[in-house]
């Protein structure tokens, strides 16, 4: 009687979901973006993680109930497929509950060197019995130990056993299974540190775990997260701060690729990124490298700058992406950034640089060189043969909690940013995408868990068609957050959770395909230019890479379309110097289901302007006085112009044909140097005519103009001369004495003076020279000097009418002129 109402509620359970019984396909791989079994059907992964096996070697939550139906007492195995079926289950139909086909098993490795280690009452040992040693939770006895009085096992299997039987039950039922490597080898949290290798556990015995459970999975195992959360991991270098150090995480991927090459060529590899979440964690990271650079466009808004932060950034020369991303969020697992072509992302354009991944890839496995395989042929088996997630069994699959969890979230404008940077643009580049945990116990209109699901990732995921792609952390309630059972002694669910994964699981999306490229009526000189297409939207859309061409998955229905740069603002790249403008051949389209829309964008090439140069400089004429200052001159307009510094003297390029000049400051310009005067400066051409690679040059003239309250006056001129009859004469000395009032001097520790002199004598009217005065006598003056200095011997010109000796005492100075200032005679 219990035989037939086990088998009764096992056939009902089948006819409610429509399931036939047999067995997956077990032959996976990607294609487009998208997860296939072998018989060329699309899978979908609607999944959940049931915890347990991370920490004690079997599924939590089977204390008090039974994993299969026992006698009339519902299965839990029911309660994960048709929950809408168990009475107490708070799911009332099949539109408000949902059908997992998949589970994300949580281990540690150690499950395969201590097969003794389980806890000594896994599982309710009262829903077994020997009589039908499948129902209850009897496929997990140890029945070789025989039974008690009642027919209940008194003994478990050992936990690998345990595993393989757990996985066999969910075969039973043609549920998917993802076995997670969720921390190194030991049972507890204390184990789960970020770490993959430790002093009792190598890359190697890794790789072997893998290979060894690959070799023997059954057949619903799609595949394998190779390691959780590897946040003290760096994605190509080893983290040499841990003890002991751990590996590159392409290395670990590597080991993983190898293993399951060498033993099982039909499972799948699940990816999670590695590195923390402090600012910097991954050195290369492009967010804070000092090389390379996220630059996103300028319109770009951001709601919470202490998830998404811009700058400005010298790496960011694109006119177009003129802003920096130095800060985007992750969680744990979530930072691909890595990953970005930084060619790329300068020009605001997230794409996955899937070559110098291949190339890590083959130098890791050699490196490792855990077995005789090709790298080359692992490298294929992965990422396909063309590097385009055709034909491979490479998924990505990042982690994305609200602040409930990570103490932070981003809103639905922000997320767009932050998931086209950190994850996007694998799934963009072709290969699948799998969100590996998600969970939350915040309803709404509680903030910091439901809402970061329903608000950001939920439509992320629907626009890209993969709303089935998701493993909800968690079905147990025993863990953070709470997971999808309320109570795991029982059968109550948390309907809101519950209706919430419905809804997005049964999403009605209908897709098509976009496909975009560049024209080929484009100009040949924009060959290399780079423009960006976005789909509903200006900066946060779906994105296209157009210079290369790329077709995505996108809902069916109408589509604005809009180009990144549409004014002429996209450098040509390549060895030309010009621009090009970009044109859609359309800026509306419609996509049908199941078909291919096609968008061209055609390139218009703009050379550069002939130019010429042209040279800026202080004339030599300048007062000295005036050596400090700093005057600009603007090319064509009074203040936007082209700018020089003329002080300095520079020269810039400029189109050919004529040009007006204009100095910034004509009259006021601080002297500088210590100085309180002002300069005047005046150009040596108002107007210049550039010549295709010719320079002209242009120069300002500077002369120094004193301030109010300053004086000098000759104390004292002697000049004592001989000359032979009609040479000019030769002075033997000659002295002068100034008296110097708040006279500006241009620097400190001893200044020359200069200055020229006409005198008077009796017997030609005029003497004439130049003289320059002692420095000593002005040591350690700056600013203005007050005081007396002293003229030294120079050269005095003019005739004498005879070749005698002359002494010329006491005759009056007609003029002198000292640094340009005009002071009285003696």
């Amino acid at each position: 009687m219990i035989i037939r109402k086990h088998l009764f509620i096992l056939l009902a359970l089948f006819c409610i979901l429509g399931i036939a019984v047999f067995r997956p396909a077990s032959a996976f791989s990607t294609k487009s973006g998208q997860i296939y079994d072998g018989n060329g059907n699309l899978v979908a992964i609607d999944g959940v993680a049931w915890i347990g096996f991370q920490d004690s070697n079997f599924l939590g939550g089977l204390w008090s109930t039974p994993f299969n139906p026992f006698g009339t007492q519902n299965g839990i195995i029911q309660l994960l497929m048709a929950p809408w079926t168990v009475p107490g289950s708070n799911i009332t139909s099949s539109t408000t509950g949902v059908s997992f086909k998949s589970i994300r098993l949580p281990i540690q490795p150690g499950i395969w060197h201590d097969v003794t280690t389980v806890q000594s009452s896994p599982f309710d040992y009262q829903v077994t019995s020997s009589a039908t040693p499948t129902t209850g939770n009897g496929p997990f006895c140890n029945w070789s130990a025989g039974a008690d009085g009642s027919g209940h096992c008194t003994q478990s299997l050992g936990a690998a056993a345990l595993l393989t039987a757990t996985i066999n039950q969910f075969n039973e039922q043609n549920i998917y299974v993802m076995l997670d490597f969720h921390h190194r080898p030991g049972l507890g949290d204390n184990f789960r540190d970020g770490t993959v290798v430790a002093s009792d556990y190598t890359l190697q015995t890794y790789y072997q775990d893998v290979g060894s459970f690959v070799k023997t999975a059954p057949a619903n195992v799609i595949g394998v997260d190779i390691f959780n959360e590897p946040h003290n991991l760096y994605w190509f270098q080893s983290n040499t701060s841990t003890t002991p150090a751990q590996p590159a995480w392409i290395n670990v991927i590597a080991a993983a690729a190898s293993a399951a090459y060498a033993n099982n060529q039909n499972v799948l590899l699940f990816v999670e990124g590695p590195g923390g979440t402090t600012p910097g964690n991954d050195p290369l990271d492009p967010v804070f490298s000092q090389t390379t650079a996220i630059c996103l466009a300028a319109n770009t808004k951001v709601d919470n700058t202490a998830n998404i932060g811009l700058g400005n950034s010298n790496l960011c020369t694109n006119t177009a992406f003129p802003l920096r991303a130095d800060y985007i969020g992750s969680n744990w697992g979530e930072n691909f950034r890595e990953l970005l072509d930084t060619t790329q992302s300068v020009n605001g354009v997230a794409k996955f640089n899937a070559t110098y991944f291949r190339s890590q890839l083959i130098a890791a496995i050699q490196a490792n060189a855990f077995d005789s395989n090709s790298p080359t042929a692992i490298a294929n088996w992965l990422l396909g043969p063309n590097s385009d997630g055709n034909g491979g069994h490479l998924v990505f699959a990042p982690h994305l909690y609200g602040s409930e969890v990570s103490g932070w979230q981003t809103d639905a404008n922000d997320s767009k940013i932050r998931f086209e940077w950190n994850f996007s643009f694998l799934f963009d580049s072709g290969f699948p995408f799998v969100v590996g945990e998600l969970g939350y116990d915040v309803e709404l209109p509680a903030t910091g868990g439901e809402d970061f699901f329903i608000d950001s990732v939920a439509p992320w995921l629907i626009s890209k068609g993969i709303n089935h792609n998701l493993f909800f952390w968690t079905w147990n309630q025993d863990d953070t957050p709470v997971g999808i059972r309320s109570n795991d002694s029982g059968y109550t669910l948390f309907a809101w959770k519950e209706q919430d994964l419905y809804n997005f699981y049964n999403h009605n999306t209908t897709v098509g395909t976009l496909a975009v490229s560049a024209s080929s009526s484009s100009a040949a000189q924009c060959s290399a230019a780079s423009d960006t297409l976005y789909l509903d939207g200006s900066s946060s859309g779906t994105a296209f890479t157009v210079s290369t061409g790329s077709s995505q998955s996108v809902a069916t229905g109408t589509h604005t379309l809009s180009l990144a740069s549409s004014a002429g603002s996209i450098p040509a790249g390549g060895s030309n110097t010009g621009t090009c403008t970009s044109t859609l051949s359309s800026t509306s389209v419609t996509v049908a289901t199941g078909q291919t829309t096609a968008v061209t964008a055609t390139y218009l090439y703009h050379a550069p302007a002939p130019t010429g140069t042209i040279s800026v400089s202080a004339s030599s004429t300048s007062d000295a006085n005036c050596s400090n200052a700093s005057d600009t001159l603007y090319l064509d307009s009074s203040t936007t112009g082209t700018a020089f510094q003329v002080s300095k003297g520079v020269s810039q390029t400029a189109t050919t044909g004529t040009h007006t000049l204009k100095l910034a400051s004509l009259t006021s310009i601080p002297a500088g140097g210590g100085l309180s005067g002002t300069c005047s400066s005046t150009l040596s051409a108002s107007q210049v005519t550039v010549t295709q690679g010719q320079t002209t040059p242009v120069t300002a003239t500077y002369k120094y103009q004193g301030t109010a309250g300053m004086s000098c006056t000759v104390t004292s001129a002697t000049v004592t001369a001989q000359s032979d009859w009609g040479l000019p004469s030769l002075v033997d000395t000659f002295q002068i004495a100034v008296t110097l009032q708040g006279f500006p001097v241009n620097s400190s520790g001893g200044v020359s003076l200069s200055g020229s002199f006409v005198m008077l004598n009796p017997f030609i009217q005029n003497f004439w020279g130049n003289f320059g005065m002692q420095t000593s006598s002005i040591s350690g003056a700056t600013g203005q000097f007050t005081g007396t200095v002293y003229g030294t011997t120079f050269t005095l010109g003019g005739f004498i009418s005879n070749a005698t000796p002359i002494s010329i005492g006491g005759n009056p100075l007609k003029s002198i002129v000292l640094n340009g200032v005009t002071c009285g005679g003696a």
